[in-house]
This record gives C-alpha cells, sequence and structure tokens, in this order.
C-alpha cells in the first residue's frame, strides 16, 4: 500500500484538475512552493499553510498520516482547483 506521503497533492486530494495545472507540471517540487510562484489569492491568504497536503509533507508536518486519511474522508476538496 502506497502511503500518503508518497503521493502526488493531487492524489490526495482527489483533484480534477488537468494537465494544466502548474503542479502537475512540476511534480518533483512540492505544491506549495509552485503555488508560491502563482500571483493570486492562494499566496495572500496563505492557503498552503492550512492544506492538509502541506500539513503532511511540510518540513514541520502538524498532522500524522493518519489524521489526515481521517481528514480527506470527511472533506475532499481540491484548494488549487
Amino acid at each position: 500500500m502506497t502511503s500518503l506521503v508518497d503521493l502526488p497533492c493531487w492524489e490526495i486530494m482527489k483533484c480534477k484538475e488537468t494537465e494544466e495545472c502548474p503542479v502537475r507540471q512540476k511534480p518533483d517540487i512540492p505544491c506549495w512552493e509552485t503555488a508560491k510562484e502563482i500571483k493570486d489569492h492562494r499566496r495572500i491568504f496563505n492557503i498552503c499553510k492550512d492544506c492538509v497536503v502541506y500539513m503532511l509533507k511540510g518540513s514541520n508536518p502538524g498532522l500524522s498520516e493518519a489524521e489526515v486519511g481521517e481528514i480527506l474522508r470527511a472533506r475532499n476538496i481540491c484548494v488549487l482547483a
């Protein structure tokens, strides 16, 4: 079984964005780093810091993989869409 930590953000969040997604174009770069480059509301409101992907995979994870799994089962929304 694959760990959530090993999955790209679009698989964790079940994002339906197309290949035009800037994060999918740079799969080796963390999604929150790519989001910093996008000049829109995500950067202004620091949305990534509230995202379960960031909380799971960031340099100082705030949630365990089990906690992230529970959150995703309850609420499955892609914030980069």
